[in-house]
């Protein structure tokens, strides 16, 4: 450690070099992450009623005045829950989908409505 000008002492940086720090954007988008991972995995073993908002952010290493910021309630961080499960289950379907038209030459998704869809 060094003393720094007004005195209190400063951690020496690791390996020599500072890390660049976070911009509060990234911040945030870390928190939200980290809590929405805790939460997927509360609420998936115990269920939304047995779920504990003080589980969840113990085990996230967070405090609940961040999941209250960022979320609102119990409530709103379940919904964010459901938004990540849905945006997972999207992308699966659609690598399928990717796959099946690479391998067997069809197009399954040409009335399907995705709008990225080649065959519309």
């Amino acid at each position: 450690m060094s003393a720094s000008a007004g005195g209190s002492l400063t951690p020496e940086p690791i390996g020599g070099r500072r890390r660049a720090s976070r911009t509060n954007a990234e911040w945030t988008a870390a928190t939200v992450a980290t809590l929405t991972r805790h939460a997927r995995v509360e609420f998936g073993s115990r269920g939304y009623a047995q779920a504990l908002v003080e589980r969840i952010c113990s085990e996230a290493g967070l405090t609940k005045g961040a999941l209250y910021y960022h979320f609102g309630s119990k409530r709103g961080l379940f919904e964010a829950v459901i938004r990540d499960v849905e945006r997972d289950i999207v992308e699966r379907i659609e690598a399928r989908a990717d796959a099946l038209d690479d391998v067997a030459g069809c197009r399954p998704r040409r009335f399907c409505g995705v709008p990225r869809c080649r065959d519309r």
